[in-house]
């Protein structure tokens, strides 16, 4: 979601910001930006990275919960590609035997293009560990991926024209 933000908005947060730190008795981060004490500078800084590593844990914890979806069924949601390029898929577990390269247009539905790829059977010589079913009955790619992997997004490059998913391991980061 794209916020608008107005001189009021702009107000409204940073007050919200300024009661929060007074009530952990922080002075305001207006004080510490205007000040000429290098302490306060530093302060400042500090106060600066540490709401900048919260918004970005907040953001993951929120991807990884709301928007991530199993690859082993089909995705509820479209994800259209914002350019033409390259899709890079590893093809096992930290990409230790490698990775495929599938091809897609501006507007293509990238989490259909994983599905559909991570879906198609495989040999049972297939590199790497099967995850999901040592039997081997109807081996599938995405049971070398993890015991229960999921997408919840993909890193772009405009520039290189690429992009890589961005995976999350339900099973792994539950413990």
């Amino acid at each position: 979601m794209k916020r608008a933000w107005t001189e009021t908005t702009q107000l409204e947060w940073t007050r919200r910001r300024d009661a929060f730190r007074e009530r952990k008795q922080l002075p305001p981060l207006e004080e510490l930006r205007t000040s000429d004490d290098p302490k306060d500078r530093k302060a400042y800084e500090g106060a600066l990275s540490a709401e900048r590593r919260c918004l970005s844990d907040r953001l993951d914890a929120h991807s990884t919960k709301a928007v991530a979806w199993p690859l082993e069924k089909p995705p509820i949601c479209g994800y259209p590609a914002p350019f033409a390029g390259t899709l890079y898929l590893p093809d096992n577990y930290h990409q230790t035997h490698g990775e495929s390269k599938t091809r897609f247009r501006q507007g293509d539905d990238l989490n259909y293009i994983v599905y559909a790829f991570y879906e198609q059977k495989v040999d049972s010589d297939y590199p790497g560990v099967n995850y999901v079913a040592r039997d081997g009955i109807c081996i599938k790619r995405h049971e070398f991926l993890g015991p229960m992997p999921h997408v919840t997004g993909f890193q772009f490059s405009e520039n290189a024209g690429t992009a890589r998913i961005e995976w999350w391991d339900a099973k792994a980061w539950s413990k």
